[in-house]
């Protein structure tokens, strides 16, 4: 197994702390997200880290390496970071999709037991999401009632009006099985 991380963006919305660090290099609670995730992912057992970076990536080189703990890291370079967007970063990765792979995103903070909920179950491609809250924006999923993601519905979707009793919102944590990097639907694991 395997870890991806979209590393690339600019993180315009944490200006000016962005100005001089990349988003996944800015501390919380004391600790740069990135670190978090990597030590987690370490205690977790993963040796295997692909990292995409783009804006202000020698910071990452410099901070991260080529190994973290036991993890070796290897790198994707994103050229036209300020112009392209996650799903570009991780089209840049698609040649390192050929085994089982946790993908996050670098602006994450959380705890060991999320890795944990994610890799629970047989599944062969989940998304975790978390209960729509009015504060959350971006693209959220409507649940089958087989567990199954029926459809994911982005912002632009999202009209004056529309009803996010039963939506779901993507947390931007994601495993998928090396099967399941072929062709299967995506299952889903809920947050409490």
């Amino acid at each position: 197994m395997q870890a991806v991380i979209l590393t690339a963006g600019i993180g315009k919305r944490l200006r000016p702390i962005t100005d001089t660090i990349p988003k996944c290099l800015v501390p919380v609670n004391g600790k740069p997200m990135l670190i978090n995730t990597l030590e987690i992912l370490d205690s977790s057992g993963m040796r295997e880290v692909v990292i995409v970076v783009g804006y202000l990536r020698e910071k990452v080189y410099e901070t991260i390496g080529h190994s973290f703990g036991r993890i070796k890291i290897s790198y994707v370079e994103n050229d036209i970071y300020d112009k392209t967007n996650n799903v570009y970063s991780l089209w840049l990765a698609r040649d390192r999709l050929n085994k089982d792979t946790i993908l996050l995103e670098c602006d994450l903070y959380y705890g060991a037991d999320l890795i944990d909920k994610l890799l629970e179950g047989k599944q062969e491609c989940k998304i975790m999401v978390g209960k729509y809250q009015p504060f959350m924006a971006g693209t959220v999923v409507e649940i089958g009632p087989d567990g199954v993601v029926k459809r994911l519905i982005t912002a632009k979707e999202q009209h004056i009006g529309f009803d996010f009793s039963d939506k779901y919102k993507t947390v931007n944590v994601y495993y998928f099985s090396e099967a399941s990097l072929e062709e299967y639907p995506c299952q889903v694991s809920i947050l409490e």
